[in-house]
């Protein structure tokens, strides 16, 4: 009986049955989880080039590698190219898309023609033979942009709305004027914003806002680098005065090719309010000026004589605290400044001398309307806002 049932076992469908049986009688599995085993990773051999390769990975390809990577070597480094060296520039493209982004596609009398003529220097100009009633698409075929023929159609329909010979040459006569703007628009606003300042510190603030550092910063920003004409785009041999220079011939232009006065200002403002003006929000104001040692005390004396207090009030210096005096490395005081018996200012220094110097600068910031509790700058002025608030 035993050996039938071996036998009979050794059957497919035996087998089947069986493992049914077996199967029926098993414990109903509990809902408890079982316990996963931590995944170990692949094991991994060094590799010259990528530090880590499979080890599933051929050898051949390890030597393959190697062999790249030597090439690459041998080649040197890779040159600095400009972008508009690639086969996927288009410089009517980034025109448009320019236009866009400074806010002037909708600006009357603005058209690409006038952007490619502000962008371009006078070298490439001369070069290229660029006379007044020229297209900016002819531009562009002499300067080796390659456009097919919808773009050139796109570039006469933008560029027909303006007369070709209102348009400047190149940029060279746009630049003064648009310099001479943007100080004219700083001065207005920091007399507006901070009108209790000394004249020749917000002199200061202007001079460092239309410095070349300045305005370059702000005309990289805006990609205005990679689309000049005339100069060398390279970031290594492009000179900080060549893009402060288009930023400026941009503001310019934006005023004069408008055919209203009003609105040519209006959008010449907008550009120095966006785009620079912003520099000083979330900064300390006071930064952008220096007043030197031996002018704090007779500065205070005119500023409190401006804000109502006598000219012959003596001011007093008061110790208000002091803190292991006799360590040269831990020793704190504190002095606070005192008028008509009114508390004005407080600072603190390693010396008396220190803790002095720093509450003469508290007072002048406190008299100067500039101390970082003041509120911010209203960056939502328009042009006739300045123009009503300085008369």
């Amino acid at each position: 009986m035993l050996s039938r049932l071996s036998l009979c076992r050794r059957h497919p469908l035996c087998q089947h049955f069986a493992a049914v049986v077996a199967a029926s009688r098993r414990p109903v599995a509990t809902f408890e989880a079982a316990p996963v085993a931590p995944l170990t990773p692949p094991r991994q051999t060094p590799n010259v080039m990528h530090g880590t390769r499979l080890a599933t990975d051929p050898r051949w390809r390890r030597r393959m590698r190697e062999d790249l990577y030597r090439r690459r070597m041998l080649a040197g480094p890779e040159p600095e190219r400009p972008r508009s060296v690639w086969s996927n520039w288009s410089r009517r493209a980034e025109l448009s898309a320019a236009a866009h982004r400074l806010g002037l596609a909708g600006l009357a009398g603005f058209s690409q023609q006038w952007l490619d003529r502000v962008l371009t220097f006078r070298e490439s100009a001369e070069a290229d033979g660029v006379t007044a009633d020229s297209s900016s698409a002819h531009q562009n075929v002499a300067k080796g942009y390659e456009l097919d023929d919808e773009s050139s159609d796109s570039v006469a329909m933008a560029t027909s709305s303006t007369p070709a010979e209102s348009m400047p040459r190149d940029n060279a006569e746009l630049v003064p004027t648009g310099r001479a703007l943007i100080a004219e628009h700083c001065g207005r606003f920091l007399a507006r914003e901070l009108p209790h300042v000394p004249e020749d510190l917000r002199e200061q603030a202007v001079s460092l806002l239309t410095s070349d550092q300045s305005l370059s910063f702000v005309a990289g920003h805006l990609g205005l680098a990679e689309l000049l004409s005339g100069v060398d785009t390279r970031p290594s041999m492009l000179p900080l005065s060549v893009e402060a220079d288009a930023f400026a011939a941009l503001v310019a232009s934006a005023k004069l090719c408008c055919p209203n006065l009003s609105e040519g200002d209006e959008a010449a403002w907008r550009l120095t309010r966006d785009f620079l003006l912003t520099r000083l929000h979330n900064s300390d104001i006071n930064e952008w000026w220096t007043i030197d040692a031996q002018r704090r005390l007779p500065l205070l004396s005119e500023s409190l004589a401006a804000a109502g207090f006598p000219a012959d009030e003596p001011l007093e210096f008061r110790l208000m605290g002091q803190s292991a005096p006799e360590s040269p490395v831990y020793s704190c005081f504190q002095v606070g400044l005192y008028i008509r018996r009114e508390f004005l200012s407080s600072g603190f220094g390693e010396t008396a001398a220190q803790a002095k110097d720093e509450c003469v600068s508290e007072a002048l910031k406190t008299l100067f309307d500039t101390a970082d509790s003041r509120a911010p700058m209203n960056f939502k002025l328009t042009c006739a806002d300045l123009a009503s608030a300085l008369e």
